[in-house]
């Protein structure tokens, strides 16, 4: 099967990458000089996207309706490097063997295989469920183009900790775009916000304001999760609800919806008595059925598994719940890197792509930039 790729530069750029990418047999399609000039158009014919690094041809505004595809770049420059990075442009394509391992990675199978939807919940009591979304997403983000859905609709605050500007979107307006017949990816995305730090592959709904979900868009939830999961996003859905409300409501539909098309869910609660309890009586109203969905849960301790603490807590909650993958993360551990976190994404069904290592400068700043967030929202 032969690789489409769309290039976005100017035609003198464009005719020699067309015979470059044709001899590793690719077929190149110009379509047009800017990004600004393009609009939003459907890109699911590209199995690719090829920019020339100019700040002619990006612009100011980064990727936008791009973030979910597959992008390289190439230098024509000396300020390109720095135009990729600001971009959050990996790929970039200095000569064969950069290319050939592009096009390589874009026609391996795992390209094509729908994304993996992750739901993430905690008890009432601030047990850490938003850092331990935050630290799967930074995690999955490794691995293929990554959403975060802040479906908490208490107090959201996942756009708030990575310090995004107020969006009059996010979530309620993908929940209304989806009420579309057949609506494609980009106009989904069109609503999500790509972090403030160089996470090229990380983006995030921002959450509901308390009341603001109505019942159409409630209703819309499971053809946004669908569509977006279809094209190979990785989804990591931050969830909860007042009081795990036991009537009806748009806001417990929302829930169920994202529940019901789970790959797997990730709770976390403390070790104690009165954690083992909130999760114990919260967990049958927000999670029906919860033995037949795969469940992982995290307990907080404040040393780690050899804690008697832990041993009790993992007891009574395998006799209460059932569920028998009980893992403790100490008070200590980095909420949003190690092992512990990419040996949970490792459980997930479908979830075995290549990770991708990202520049370490790249990343440890990432890394830098959410830690100082999550101290200071703490303080």
């Amino acid at each position: 099967m032969t690789l489409v790729i769309g290039a976005v530069m100017h035609k003198e750029w464009c005719d020699p990458l067309e015979v470059s990418l044709g001899e590793l047999g690719a077929k190149v399609m110009w379509v047009g000089e800017t990004l600004e000039s393009l609009g939003s158009p459907e890109w699911s014919d590209f199995d690719g996207v090829v920019l020339e690094l100019t700040d002619d041809v990006i612009g100011s505004q980064g990727l936008g309706f791009l973030e979910a595809r597959a992008v390289a770049g190439i230098p024509v420059a000396e300020n390109s490097g720095a135009i990729a990075e600001r971009a959050g442009i990996e790929n970039v394509l200095r000569g064969e063997a950069e290319a050939q391992s592009w096009l390589d990675r874009l026609s391996m199978p795992q390209h094509r295989l729908p994304g993996s939807s992750i739901v993430v919940w905690g008890p009432s009591g601030a047990p850490g469920a938003t850092t331990l979304a935050l630290g799967l997403a930074l995690e999955a983000s490794r691995a293929r183009q990554t959403l975060v859905i802040d479906a908490d609709f208490t107090s959201p605050s996942v756009a708030e900790l990575l310090e995004l500007p107020e969006s009059p979107s996010g979530l309620l307006g993908a929940l209304r775009a989806a009420r579309l017949d057949s609506p494609s990816v980009e106009t989904l995305l069109a609503h999500a916000q790509r972090s403030g730090v160089p996470a090229h592959r990380l983006q995030v709904l921002s959450g509901v304001r308390p009341g603001s979900l109505g019942p159409l868009e409630a209703a819309s939830m499971e053809t946004l999760l669908a569509t977006l999961r279809n094209s190979g996003q990785i989804i990591i859905t931050e969830v909860k609800l007042a009081h795990a409300e036991r009537e009806p409501s748009p806001e417990s539909r929302a829930v169920r919806s994202v529940m019901t098309g789970a790959d797997h869910i990730f709770a976390i609660t403390h070790h104690s008595d009165l954690g083992i309890m909130r999760f114990v009586r919260e967990l049958s109203l927000i999670v029906p059925d919860s033995a037949q969905l795969p469940v992982t849960v995290f307990v907080r301790t404040p040393r780690g598994t050899r804690d008697p603490r832990f041993a009790d807590a993992r007891q009574a909650l395998w006799e209460l719940t059932g569920i028998d993958d009980i893992r403790a993360t100490q008070e200590s551990d980095d909420p949003i890197r190690g092992a512990w976190l990419s040996g949970a994404l490792d459980s997930v069904p479908g979830f075995t792509v290549h990770r991708d290592s990202p520049p370490p400068s790249a990343s440890e700043r990432l890394l830098s930039f959410v830690r100082r967030r999550m101290t200071r929202s703490n303080t």
